[in-house]
């Protein structure tokens, strides 16, 4: 599974792919999901939440984590995951 995410990034053009954990595009898109994964923050998938740790491991969790750092509504192409439906939630927690 692969997808990309193309867009503006602080108004600059970027593209980035997610590739099996793997990213390719923009290196200095590519680093600014790099921050965001090494912060200590989490990402709501809706604004009341759940909310999740940033991250590459799963294809949900990836394509919430790099189009955080685009600006608005960012095109998507390829195998795009359903956000909700494959992430995985931890016990307890309200989707």
């Amino acid at each position: 599974m692969a997808f990309t995410v193309h867009g503006t990034i602080d108004s600059r053009p970027a593209s980035v792919t997610w590739d099996a954990g793997s990213l390719s595009g923009d290196e200095w898109a590519i680093t600014s999901v790099q921050a965001l994964i090494d912060s200590t923050g989490a990402l709501g998938v809706t604004a009341t939440g759940p909310f999740v740790k940033p991250g590459l491991d799963h294809a949900s969790r990836a394509l919430l984590t790099i189009c955080s750092v685009f600006d608005v509504s960012p095109l998507l192409a390829g195998d795009v995951p359903e956000p909700m439906r494959a992430l995985p939630m931890p016990p307890g927690a309200v989707a």
